[in-house]
């Protein structure tokens, strides 16, 4: 277990903000949708409630009340090079679905 990605110093952004309320006995704060944050360690560390094993992560600017007590579980962020394209994607399907819908939905004519 000990293949854990090289992201230290990356810029990741915060998807899903929902934190337990055991955090906030490891930290002041935490992380709000949408904004960024460096990552400034990668360890394993044990989901809260389950227990399971998964990749966390500290932020460089979010730091915990005690040294190295906790960080914040991966998958709760993207990192940033990766959420920009699915928005540019988005954006474009939406772009071309606003373009067909003249031709779908029928017009209506004033009497």
């Amino acid at each position: 277990m000990s293949n854990l990605p090289n992201i230290v110093g990356r810029k990741v952004i915060c998807i899903h903000p929902q934190f337990p309320t055991a955090t906030f006995g490891s930290f002041d704060e935490v992380p709000l949708r949408g904004r960024v944050y460096t990552v400034q360690e990668v360890f394993w560390g044990r989901q809260h409630g389950t227990g399971e094993t998964v990749v966390s992560i500290r932020l460089g600017e979010i730091a915990p009340l005690k040294t190295k007590a906790g960080g914040f579980s991966f998958w709760r962020f993207r990192l940033l090079h990766e959420f920009r394209p699915l928005r540019r994607r988005f954006r474009k399907s939406r772009h071309l679905i606003s373009r067909s819908l003249p031709s779908i939905i029928p017009a209506t004519h004033a009497p």
